[in-house]
Order: C-alpha cells, then structure tokens, then sequence
C-alpha cells in the first residue's frame, strides 16, 4: 500500500499540524500531492505557487523555508513544482539546504477523471520507503489509485472503473 501521511485539510494556524506535515514532506525523496484546488497550497497551506517566492514553516524554534525555482508541466492534470529547502534547527546556526520535488495532481471534487493513465503515472512513480503520498481529500482517494495500479500495472487485468469502485467502496468503510 502507499505510505500517507496524515491528511485532510489543516488550517493555515496550526503551527503543529503544518510542522508534521512539512517533516513528513522533508524525509521523503518524492512526495505525490493531490488537491482539489489549483495550486498545492491546498494541501499544505501557504506553500509557494509561483517562481521566486518563498514562505518559511516555524515551530518551536526550527524553520523550513521554502522557496520555489522551477515548475514543470508533466500531464494536463499534473506539474512538479521544486523547491530549494533552507532547514535551521532549533539552536543551530548552520543552514542546510536541499531540493525537493513535489508532484501535484488536481482531482476536482465535482468531476470524475475520464482518463486514468495520469493517475496510473502518479502510482508508477512511487519508490518504496522513499515516497509519501499527501492529500487533502480522504485517504480513500489514495487507497483508490493503488487499486488502479494493482489491477492495471501489476496483474495486466483489465478492470472497469465501476468494478474498482465496488471494490473500493467495499473495502473502505464509511466513517
């Protein structure tokens, strides 16, 4: 099954939930976003969108700060946006920095995709122990494409989009 983290909406006010969320973000080489807004900071909140700008996290006296240097259309539905990550530790004068690369793919509530080979694309891309998968619809939406992947990619079964709900729905409780 694909690692989750915890997911959901959180508010833009909660230091604590954004810091766990950017922590979970920066021990992963990939991470898959989708939200149903058009740009990421739907999921994590206050998150750069556009080239050149950044926003920093704090809590506790440690910052991650984010800076956006590239976006990359990669499917109609899905970009990658990478940032350059400037971490400071609490007490800890030295700045460490990396890239990170975020895949975001917009499934808008209202509208069932068509086409699931974007989809597809986003579950062939994970990397065991290496890849966390964010959202901020239900986890159920990841649950769903991992389903897509096992039955397209893995089992070569052909398998309609009703029979993968039914599958899914049925696996899934309803909270």
């Amino acid at each position: 099954m694909l690692p989750l983290a915890a997911n959901g909406r959180i508010s833009s006010n909660d230091n604590f939930l954004l810091f766990e969320r950017v922590r979970s973000i920066m021990n992963n080489d990939l991470v898959i976003m989708i939200g149903n807004e058009k740009h990421p900071c739907c999921v994590l909140p206050n998150i750069p969108y556009e080239l050149k700008k950044a926003h920093t996290y704090k809590y506790k006296g440690t910052t991650h700060t984010f800076k956006l240097i590239r976006i990359k259309q990669m499917a109609p539905c899905t970009r990658e946006f990478s940032y350059l990550v400037t971490m400071v530790a609490k007490g800890n004068k030295k700045h460490e920095k990396q890239i990170k690369k975020i895949v975001y793919y917009r499934w808008d509530n209202r509208i069932m995709p068509l086409e699931y080979d974007e989809i597809l694309q986003l579950a062939m891309m994970y990397k065991p122990e290496r890849t966390i998968c964010i959202s901020n619809r239900r986890k159920e939406v990841f649950s769903l494409i991992h389903m897509f992947y096992i039955f397209c990619c893995i089992l070569k079964e052909e398998i309609t989009v009703s029979d993968v709900l039914q599958l899914h729905t049925g696996l899934c409780p309803l909270m």
